[in-house]
């Protein structure tokens, strides 16, 4: 066998290639896979239709006369040259090799002609130049897109072309001289060797059987034998092959993917049909059966103008129409005399025809219409009210609700309403436990914070009302917003004014305390002694002695009156000073210097730690300097005088307050003892060292002035810490 001309060919020729196979009529038996490429055609438009209406009508006659002659057994092959319209109208030049294949079969190789000569001139059929013309066979031959191969009269592979090597996955050399059974898998072998015989009868066949390739594994091919023929008897068999393997696949997808469809369909509770061009149902699932009361295999192929012919008279035959004319979707509803019901229908084009779905709204439309008579009512009144969908999304809104919270049914239509009325106070367990009643239809009221637009709180009451349809599922939220702005506002009002009375209360039995106490005991001793020195001899040792305690007593009062004073001037303070900016840093610098005026330094170490962001409050200097002297002064003064006093003062921001920590290594208290009584007026837990008890008393008062707060912690010879809270200066 002389080597494949081919072996010199590029790959990039392939696509300048094809073969059909035409009758003495012309019409095409097949045609190979590279005409969607050179011509833009599919193989199936040529395949069974007349070869002729693509050829120019100058070679029509030329085509004819060579058919004639290769059919008759005139010649056995020829040359010439055609011109093919593509489907774009262009006319494009073929080089053609025609060989006669059986009494009534003639394949043509087809190369596409890329010289650009706009002249054409018919091929020579003188036979001398045959040679010139086998050798131009085989170059269409061994590079023919398809894969080509040729069989002896007994079955075995004598040649190929590349493409057969390449789908097989073995070389020539591997596939020349073996029996073509060597490749078939035993469930195809009785069909293919049945289709080898029938060719070598004389008659050409396609079939698909399932070969096993080298690489790839099993593969499904697409087979066209087609008989050689000589002096009237098949002395071989050629074989043109394509791998349609992704074809099978694609085709056992699109039929999985299409009962896949059909069960969706089928679970579909409503009724869906498709009809095909000519308005016949090609598809009806069990819904549109049981509308109609009918058994599917009644409706199938009817005409849906036949089942149903009352629709002709309605919107729904215009809007089938209109989808099947200009192929564009619609929906609307319809109400359906005949059913006493409202139908909603989506109907849609496909390549095929038109599918329509429509469902029973008549229930929603109902309450639909019942729902306006109520947005109605609900306009009327004052109230603020909402309607939602099950879901909690805005269907309608009163006006009433605008002016509540600045927002329109426009831009809050769809929306949930704890998703714009939400802000910084919104309690948000509360919040879901009120989603959770509404999803399970349960009815409630309750109150709580909103933002309106301009993000102003407002509270408001709100009682929701779920609408149940037949089914007891809720298909509306229907709520109330009554404003409770004022009331909340004279409650908030009240609690402050109770919070007052309850601190006046406590100062009052502070007052009360110290007038029956402090006040009364110095009084006592003034009165009784200076009714004792009206009998005393003045020039005596013991009037001496009467009038130093008359002294004594009277400093007593005088120091009850300046902390009476003092406690005053706080309370008013707080009432009516304005809180400003303070350094914590200068005022611990200034009342270290005032504890070392008392104090030696020896006995004491005091640290500063402020944190950069803490170093400034709103508050009042004065009272922050009595604050911080307090504290340090009495840690100082009730000390462990076994162990060197350390001191800590601190700073740091905790959320939006700055936190200052006074701790000490001192003696310590016992809280458990002291109880509520560490803050209350001339209370003393220290009766070894001398003190007033009135130094934390001022602590706490003048910390709540500030609007503050302090807490203690204490260990007895552990020490002592006192932390308090001052309002942050926001730097501006």
């Amino acid at each position: 066998m002389e080597p494949s001309p081919a072996l010199n060919v590029t790959a990039t020729r392939k696509e300048t290639y094809f073969t059909a196979i035409l009758d003495a009529e012309g019409i095409c038996s097949y045609a190979g896979s590279a005409v969607e490429t050179i011509l833009n055609y599919r193989t199936g438009k040529l395949v069974g239709h007349m070869f002729f209406h693509y050829v120019h009508e100058q070679d029509t006659a030329s085509l004819l006369n060579l058919l004639q002659q290769l059919t008759d057994g005139e010649i056995r092959n020829q040359a010439l040259s055609l011109r093919l319209q593509h489907e774009n109208g262009e006319w494009l030049k073929f080089n053609v090799m025609a060989n006669s294949i059986s009494a009534n079969q003639v394949v043509l190789e087809l190369s596409a002609r890329s010289d650009g000569d706009t002249s054409f001139e018919a091929a020579p059929a003188d036979p001398t130049e045959e040679d010139d013309y086998s050798s131009q066979f085989k170059l269409l031959y061994y590079n023919h897109p398809d894969a080509v191969f040729t069989m002896d009269a007994l079955g075995f592979i004598t040649d190929l072309n590349l493409e057969a090597s390449r789908i097989s996955g073995y070389t020539a050399e591997d596939i020349r001289d073996k029996h073509y059974s060597f490749f078939l898998t035993s469930k195809f072998l009785e069909k293919s060797i049945h289709a080898f015989h029938k060719a070598l009868s004389g008659v050409a066949l396609t079939f698909t059987t399932k070969i096993r390739s080298k690489h790839k594994g099993m593969l499904f091919i697409s087979i066209t034998l087609v008989p050689v023929l000589e002096n009237g008897k098949a002395r071989s068999v050629q074989g043109i092959a394509k791998d349609i393997t992704d074809l099978k696949k694609a085709d056992k997808l699109v039929k999985k993917q299409a009962i896949r469809l059909e069960n969706i369909l089928e679970s579909m509770e409503e009724p869906f049909f498709a009809l095909d061009k000519q308005f016949r149902v090609s598809y009806a699932n069990s819904g549109f059966a049981e509308f109609l009361n009918l058994k599917k295999s009644n409706i199938h192929k009817q005409n849906i103008w036949h089942l149903i012919p009352e629709a002709k008279n309605t919107k729904f035959y215009d809007k089938c129409l209109r989808v099947a004319k200009y192929r564009i979707s619609t929906k609307f509803i319809l109400y359906v005399p005949s059913r006493n019901g409202t139908l909603h229908f989506n109907i849609y084009p496909y390549d095929k025809g038109i599918a329509v779905h429509f469902k029973d709204v008549t229930a929603q439309k109902a309450a639909q219409d019942e729902l306006k008579k109520l947005s109605l009512v609900a306009s009327t009144i004052t109230n603020a009210v909402v309607i939602t969908n099950k879901y909690s999304q805005i269907e309608w809104v009163n006006s009433a609700f605008t002016r509540l919270t600045g927002f329109t049914l426009d831009e809050i239509k769809g929306k949930v309403p704890v998703s714009f009325l939400r802000g910084p106070e919104t309690d948000k367990e509360t919040e879901n436990h009120f989603k959770q009643l509404s999803d399970l239809g349960i009815p409630f009221s309750h109150e709580a914070v909103g933002y309106t637009k301009n993000n102003e709180k407002f509270w408001h009451s709100i009682s929701i009302s779920p609408i149940h349809n037949d089914k007891g599922e809720v298909d509306y939220l229907i709520a109330v917003h009554t404003d409770i702005t004022d009331r909340k506002l004279a409650e908030d009002k009240l609690v402050e004014l109770t919070e007052n009375l309850f601190y006046q209360n406590q100062d009052l039995q502070q007052f009360t305390y110290i007038v029956s106490h402090n006040l009364r005991a110095p009084v006592a001793n003034i009165l009784g002694l200076t009714s004792i020195l009206n009998r005393m001899n003045t020039s005596s040792e013991q009037y001496t002695q009467t009038l130093e305690n008359l002294t004594l007593s009277a400093r007593r009062l005088d120091t009850v009156i300046k902390d009476l004073n003092l406690i005053l001037s706080v309370k008013n303070a707080e009432r009516s000073e304005q809180l400003e900016p303070v350094n914590l840093e200068s005022v611990c610098h200034d009342v270290i210097q005032s504890i070392e005026q008392s104090y030696s330094p020896d006995l004491y170490c005091i640290e500063l730690d402020m944190e950069e962001d803490a170093c400034t409050i709103l508050g009042r200097r004065a009272y922050l300097y009595s604050i911080l002297h307090n504290l340090l002064n009495n840690a100082v003064k009730y000390r462990k005088e076994a162990v060197p006093l350390v001191v800590y003062v601190k700073s740091k921001v905790v959320a939006d307050s700055v936190c200052v920590q006074v701790q000490d290594n001192g003696s310590g208290m016992d809280l458990e003892k002291v109880g509520s009584n560490i803050f209350k007026l001339y209370k003393r837990f220290h009766p070894n060292i001398a003190g007033k008890g009135i130094g934390l008393y001022l602590v706490k008062t003048q910390v709540e002035a500030l609007g503050g707060r302090v807490e203690v912690q204490s260990k007895v010879g552990e020490g002592t810490q006192f932390s308090i809270y001052f309002k942050m200066h926001q730097q501006s």
